[in-house]
């Protein structure tokens, strides 16, 4: 109907008309939704059912029920409880992959599980299966110490998994919020960098959100501490301090009052003794200062051997202890909360950590955030000391010197008592501190029984024979060998 000057439309029928004009521009748009899609959207699932209305003993009973149901061993019930809530059933029906994120569980299993529970519905190259492959993936990486991985090694490891599109299970992932992509830009010299060349691409990472995020914030809490540091104390009082010290915890009472991160390597018997040493020093010059060891009995331990115990001024005292865990019945499963962190950090200008070994990236991260402006961190570790039991240990092989890669300050080598040497100094003077080699072959300077010249002489077990006739072992001719 159109509008002539002898009809003006009211205002109602003018919103009639806006509304079939809406309603059919939808209805078009969904025609042409429908004719470009590349296959019918699949049957979906059963609507999961209400979460119980319970407690924890209601979501195991569920979970347990949903068990039954499928085949998977009721022993896991507990484990995938305490990873998805008490909701776990219900997350379950609406996304059986989940089952992947349990401690101990393998992709073939979670496979068999969604089959159990979707049928035919349960297809390979379902996005939800793809977002927890690839969530598996960078989880089993984190547990070997890799807060994030290449993106090229995830989508091998999903070809080997033979998903049909990998590109797509990593963008499924990256949907769910619970995978990070990151991009860092390569390092190179421009000195060395030729006319014309194209400069190297930004590698791109993926990552777990939960470690990649607090890796990011231990960097910069790390940084941020070096940044704001000044000297504790001053060159006076610092050298009246280090006097009557050795070497080596001279340097290390140095950097842990002059600088904000520093790290001190040594055996375990000369790292407690130099680390009371430096809390002491440290605390009779009224700074604030605490001893942090890994566990309640650590701490005691050390605390009793300090001469003096708490007289000494300082406190020493567990990480978790130091930190003030809280419960929180709205924090996800399994996660620790603090008291301690940004909004409330610790009031103390030293903070020294016996076993820097044992922190995971997260703990780290609450531990720099902790930190107030200004205040100094002391990592200790031992050499060959094992890893932390939680994810993402940051570098296996430098431990807490990668972790502070970025911002940390100088390290200190605490020495081991010295021994008395002079016995094997006399020897060796003699020319009896090398060991003697029998068979005196040489690599590359004999020939082996059926071998070409040149290559390495079997090595001879026997004492060197005689090189005159005649004096060789009975039985075997001088010069030859086995």
């Amino acid at each position: 109907m159109t509008d002539t000057p002898d009809h003006t439309p009211t205002p109602e029928e003018r919103k009639a008309r806006a509304e079939a004009a809406m309603r059919a521009a939808e209805a078009a748009a969904g025609a042409l939704d429908g004719r470009d899609a590349p296959e019918p959207a699949p049957r979906s699932s059963p609507q999961p059912p209400p979460e119980p209305a319970g407690g924890p003993e209601e979501g195991l009973r569920a979970l347990g029920g949903l068990f039954a149901e499928t085949g998977v061993p009721a022993a896991l019930a507990s484990r995938a409880m305490a990873r998805l809530g008490p909701g776990a059933a219900g997350r379950l029906r609406e996304d059986p992959w989940r089952l992947l994120s349990v401690p101990g569980v393998q992709p073939g299993q979670a496979d068999h599980f969604a089959r159990a529970l979707l049928g035919e519905d349960a297809r390979p190259g379902d996005p939800r299966r793809g977002g927890a492959l690839v969530l598996h993936l960078l989880t089993e990486a984190a547990r070997q110490g890799h807060t994030v991985t290449p993106a090229a090694d995830v989508l091998s490891a999903l070809e080997r998994l033979r998903f049909p599109d990998p590109p797509r299970a990593v963008e499924a992932a990256l949907d769910e919020a619970e995978v990070l992509s990151l991009t860092e830009e390569p390092e190179f010299d421009e000195e060395a960098f030729e006319d014309g060349a194209e400069p190297p691409e930004p590698e791109e990472t993926l990552g777990p959100a939960r470690w990649a995020l607090a890796e990011e914030a231990a960097a910069e809490g790390f940084q941020r501490l070096t940044l704001t540091a000044v000297p504790l104390l001053d060159e006076a009082a610092l050298k009246g301090l280090r006097d009557g010290l050795p070497e080596d915890r001279s340097l290390a009472l140095t950097a842990a009052l002059r600088t904000g991160v520093s790290i001190l390597c040594g055996a375990p018997e000369g790292l407690a003794r130099t680390v009371t040493e430096i809390a002491a020093a440290a605390a009779s010059q009224g700074v604030r200062t605490a001893v942090a060891a890994p566990t309640d009995r650590a701490a005691a331990d050390l605390a009793a051997a300090v001469p003096g115990g708490a007289a000494q001024g300082f406190a020493v005292t567990s990480l978790h202890r130091l930190l003030e865990p809280r419960e929180d019945p709205s924090a996800a499963p399994g996660a620790v909360l603090y008291e301690r962190g940004e909004q409330r950090p610790f009031d103390l200008d030293l903070v020294i950590v016996t076993d820097g070994a044992a922190l995971d990236v997260e703990l780290c991260a609450v531990l720099t955030e902790a930190c107030p402006d200004g205040a100094h961190l002391v990592l200790c570790r031992e050499p060959g000391a094992p890893p932390p039991a939680a994810p993402a240990a940051a570098g296996r092989s430098g431990g807490v010197g990668d972790r502070a890669r970025r911002g940390a300050g100088p390290r200190a080598a605490v020495r081991p008592a010295r021994r008395d040497h002079r016995r094997g100094a006399r020897r060796r003077a003699r020319g009896r501190g090398r060991p003697r080699t029998r068979g005196r072959h040489r690599a590359g300077r004999g020939r082996r029984r059926g071998g070409a010249p040149g290559r390495p002489a079997r090595r001879r077990l026997d004492p060197p024979r005689s090189r005159h006739p005649g004096r060789g072992r009975p039985g075997r001719r001088p010069g030859r060998g086995r």
